[in-house]
């Protein structure tokens, strides 16, 4: 007889937004929801341009990215989900995680069916789980990642709610947070998504697929220094993991004046994703800013269809703060 425990979830782990151009494709695996979905300039998210970006790569103000990777899901509380006693609630998460006999043989065939791409077959099987199996968390977090693709935000946040529900003390409970929380950042319900942040961080301290998912929102609300934090704390946990939301970070510190340690985090960026334009043009225009105006020049050059980079609302589309919207106008009237 077969039999799972534990929730090992197909979905995504939302997290901060954007993804880059050859991580922006849904790869069906194991779930990942990733990107910046926040707020924020990186390269990843749910639908590109799209607020809630940090889903995996850092959520900078847009939904994040979404990879399908196979990853346990969490389950998670609010204040007033909390059980009598986080005994009880251990106990219960124990026990909602576990699936065997006919359930377990759908289980198997949902996660199949996503590995493969065929989220149609994936969601009906996912509907028919949770009808077999009611207290089984993981059928309602995997089906939430599922919605989140097929863009059914509000069914995916029921769906995540009632998994916390069922399991709020499972051992990934976080990345249940973090998803539901990247999708309240694409909906822009703010509060909510901090929240969740918030929560996931308690569960899961100093986790930088959270903490750039959260600081994407401050961004986006004009909290740079509470931006600046976090994104720190992000890059502090893994110093030599390039990844998309370092470009949310990087201008954040050109928005706030650090345009020599801005610089330096480009120049990482560039050298990992070197054909990426929303990365070229960033370095470009603040080289340019600070007078290195050749440099900028030779930068500019490699980018394919640089033009796209001088409308300003396909900048701010992809979280690109104020200052660096303005650093790349003067670019423009330049180059014009």
């Amino acid at each position: 007889m077969d039999s799972f425990t534990g929730c090992g979830f197909v979905g995504p782990v939302l997290g901060v937004g954007r993804s880059l151009r050859d991580e922006r494709r849904i790869r069906v695996r194991a779930c990942t929801i990733s990107g910046h979905g926040g707020t924020g300039s990186g390269f990843w998210s749910l639908s590109e341009g799209s607020r809630g970006r940090h889903l995996a790569f850092g959520i900078a103000g847009s939904v994040l990215a979404l990879n399908l990777a196979l990853v346990p899901p969490s389950e998670v509380f609010a204040a007033d989900e909390i059980p009598a006693s986080v005994k009880d609630a251990k106990e219960m998460s124990k026990k909602n995680t576990r699936i065997t006999g006919q359930a377990a043989s759908i289980f198997g065939a949902a996660r199949k069916a996503a590995e493969f791409g065929d989220l149609d077959t994936a969601l009906a099987k996912y509907d028919e789980l949770v009808v077999a199996a009611p207290t089984f968390a993981g059928g309602f977090s995997n089906r939430a990642n599922i919605e989140v693709v097929k863009e059914r935000y509000e069914a995916a946040i029921a769906d995540y709610s009632k998994s916390i529900e069922l399991a709020p003390l499972s051992g990934d409970t976080w990345v249940v947070y973090l998803n539901r929380g990247s999708v309240y950042n694409k909906l822009q319900r703010y509060e909510e998504a901090i929240r969740d942040y918030n929560r996931a961080l308690e569960l899961r301290p100093e986790e930088s697929l959270v903490l750039a998912n959260r600081a994407s929102i401050y961004s986006s609300r004009g909290k740079w220094d509470m931006a600046l934090n976090d994104y720190r704390r992000a890059v502090e946990k893994k110093p030599g993991n390039v990844e998309p939301f370092w470009l949310d970070y990087a201008l954040a510190l050109y928005q706030r004046g650090n345009t020599q340690e801005s610089v330096g985090i480009l120049r990482r960026i560039v050298a990992k994703y070197p054909t990426e334009p929303l990365v070229r043009g960033a370095l470009a225009v603040v080289l340019f800013d600070r007078g290195d105006l050749a440099e900028a020049e030779t930068n500019w050059s490699m980018i394919d269809r640089p033009r796209t980079l001088l409308d300003k609302q396909y900048l701010e589309d992809h979280h690109w703060p104020p200052k660096s919207v303005e650093a790349m106008r003067r670019f423009k009237d330049l180059k014009e």
